[in-house]
């Protein structure tokens, strides 16, 4: 998967706040809306073994980690902190893989 980040946002680092939807040029699906995933979703695609797909669609940008990551991410009070953003492999793909990797995990599609 190739792609170029196209964004509009304000403020600084992982507490950026999209002023519109984060659009990405995919390699496989041309300009999309962009997903924030762990590293795992990412090797759910690679080797379709299902890891539990969780996440929320957001009014302007799209979350999802698997059971495992999830975990971490709710221990840790739902908020993120650049330890945890390594730890998890935060990753960057377009919302059509990312409904490809929620039908790999059994879901008809990411809600």
């Amino acid at each position: 998967m190739r792609f170029t980040p196209v964004f509009d946002a304000v403020g600084d680092g992982f507490k950026k706040v999209f002023t519109k939807p984060m659009m990405l040029d995919c390699g496989e699906h041309g300009k999309v809306r962009a997903a924030f995933v762990c590293s795992h979703i990412v090797a759910t695609l690679q080797d379709g073994k299902a890891r539990g797909l969780n996440g929320e669609r957001q009014v302007h940008n799209l979350n999802a980690s698997c059971d495992e990551c999830d975990a971490l991410i709710v221990r840790n009070n739902n908020n993120w902190s650049e330890e945890l953003m390594k730890v998890t492999g935060v990753e960057m793909i377009c919302e059509n893989c990312l409904s490809r990797a929620a039908k790999l995990n059994g879901l008809e599609a990411f809600q």
